[in-house]
C-alpha cells in the first residue's frame, strides 16, 4: 500500500446552521450530500436550486467543501467548491440553495487543522 493522506477532523452537525457557524469562524466544512439532476446543471450564475418536483436520489452521493454562505433570492445558500474542475458551476464553485441542500444533506465533517482551501480555479 502506498502513502495515505488525511486531515484532522471530526463529525459535524448535518444542518445549515452548524455549517454557517463554522464558516463564520473561517473554517471550511466538508458536506456529504445526496444529489439530484439540478446539481449537474448549475445556472449561469452558479446556482443549484431544485425544480418543485425534484427529489433527492439516495443512490447518488457526493462530497463538496463549503467555503462561504449568503443569500440567493432572499433565501440561505451555501457556496461550495466541487472536485469536478472549473467547468462545473462558476469556475468549480456553486451556490447550493437551502431548498436544495436541506433535504439532501446527510453528514458534515469539520476540518480541525489550519487548511488553506483556496478559492483559486486551479484548486477546483
Amino acid at each position: 500500500m502506498g502513502e495515505r493522506y488525511g486531515r484532522d477532523g471530526q463529525p459535524g452537525g448535518a444542518n445549515l446552521a452548524s455549517i454557517i457557524a463554522l464558516l463564520d469562524q473561517g473554517r471550511p466544512v466538508v458536506i456529504l450530500t445526496m444529489l439530484s439532476r439540478s446539481f449537474f446543471m448549475p445556472t449561469d450564475d452558479g446556482i443549484v436550486d431544485p425544480a418543485n418536483d425534484e427529489q433527492p436520489e439516495p443512490s447518488q452521493r457526493h462530497a463538496v467543501i463549503a467555503v462561504g454562505h449568503g443569500q440567493v433570492d432572499g433565501a440561505t445558500a451555501i457556496l461550495v467548491r466541487n472536485s469536478w474542475g472549473a467547468g462545473w458551476g462558476m469556475d468549480g464553485h456553486a451556490w447550493l440553495t437551502e431548498r436544495f441542500l436541506a433535504p439532501r444533506l446527510f453528514a458534515t465533517a469539520n476540518l480541525m487543522e489550519a487548511v488553506d482551501v483556496s478559492s483559486s480555479t486551479l484548486a477546483a
